[in-house]
């Protein structure tokens, strides 16, 4: 159902949009189809540096730590 599938995105992903006053976000369908996700009642773990790896790697961006 909805919501219970969630997409962690790196920061680098988003653009702060002072008109809107949101962030906006620049992927494409198939990057968004392909993501790499959790379910909604487990936590992503942000310590996992190999979990952290394949997302940066998936939306092409470096990691805010290098490589």
């Amino acid at each position: 159902g909805m919501g219970a599938k969630l997409l962690p995105l790196p920061w680098a992903r988003l653009t702060y949009n002072r008109d809107m006053e949101a962030y906006q976000l620049d992927i494409t369908e198939d990057e968004l189809r392909s993501a790499p996700s959790f379910l909604a009642d487990k936590d992503f773990d942000w310590g996992d540096r190999a979990q952290e790896e394949e997302l940066h790697r998936h939306y092409g961006v470096p990691p805010y730590w290098g490589f």
